[in-house]
């Protein structure tokens, strides 16, 4: 269901902070601080994007997905589609990414101009790779908007340094995230189950296969989360990083893992 006529707002979301991102990483000077502002007028103008998703919202009580876009074929033969929709679990964890960004990137005090422009650039990343990871009906965008996220939170920790034990062991979190997630996708496809939510929830699979699949989600996701044992990294950025870095992890990204989690292990849509 879209409440806007077909207009893709879920889409437009991802976009302008991606086009902030382009925009900031491609000024040639660093003086001034003109990136800073255009960094920020793009976040504000995000979250003024996402508050359309509480003024046209409808409540129902059987939770149909709301402002959908798509599904739209993007490489067909891959199962790969670009499918958006929000319901009663994610639409709040969106209103909140685009609210936390603005905020983080008002109080940030980079050491440098350099740093901050870069800082800026992972931030915007950062946001519009959680917002799709946080809005996607399909299994293999799922896994890239995540795992970009995890990659930009890691660069955007390390922008100020990062010891290198601390990065070891971010970095071996991604591999495990990005190993667990592909083998879930190698086995649907392997199975030839389809890889939109909708249609893999209406398809039979055998019970061995279930398991295989909810371990392997429900691992990864947990890793990405900092849920015990898999918790090290996230101790580390909040020791290391910068206040910034910090406040996007906790409040942007580990939602991401949470939103996977009752998503695609623990709910039936």
């Amino acid at each position: 269901m879209n409440q806007l006529g077909g207009f893709p707002l879920l889409t437009l979301l991802l976009a302008i902070p991606l086009l902030g991102a382009l925009i900031v990483v491609s000024l040639r000077s660093n003086k001034g601080d003109t990136w800073r502002w255009l960094a920020i007028l793009a976040a504000v103008a995000d979250f003024f994007v996402s508050l359309f998703l509480y003024m046209g919202w409808s409540y129902d009580p059987g939770g149909t997905v709301q402002f959908q876009d798509g599904p739209w074929p993007w490489i067909s033969y891959l199962g790969i589609q670009h499918y958006l929709a929000v319901d009663g679990v994610n639409a709040h964890l969106v209103v909140l990414t685009t609210l936390v960004v603005p905020l983080v990137l008002l109080a940030a005090r980079p050491h440098s101009a350099t740093s901050g422009r870069i800082g800026s650039f992972w931030t915007l990343v950062l946001e519009a790779s959680t917002l799709g990871a946080l809005t996607t009906r399909n299994l293999v965008c799922f896994t890239l908007f995540w795992l970009t996220a995890l990659v930009s939170a890691f660069l955007l920790a390390g922008v100020n340094g990062y010891p290198s034990g601390a990065a070891v062991r971010f970095v071996v979190t991604i591999a495990f995230t990005a190993v667990l997630m592909l083998a879930c996708v190698v086995g649907l496809s392997v199975q030839k189950l389809p890889l939109d939510v909708p249609d893999l929830v209406a398809s039979s699979i055998a019970w061995r296969e279930q398991a295989w699949l909810f371990c392997g989600m429900a691992l990864a996701m947990a890793a990405a989360s900092a849920v015990l044992p898999f918790h090290m990294w996230y101790l580390d950025t909040q020791c290391h990083a910068s206040p910034s870095a910090r406040t996007l992890i906790s409040a942007v990204l580990l939602n991401v893992g949470w939103c996977g989690l009752v998503r695609f292990c623990c709910s039936d849509f």
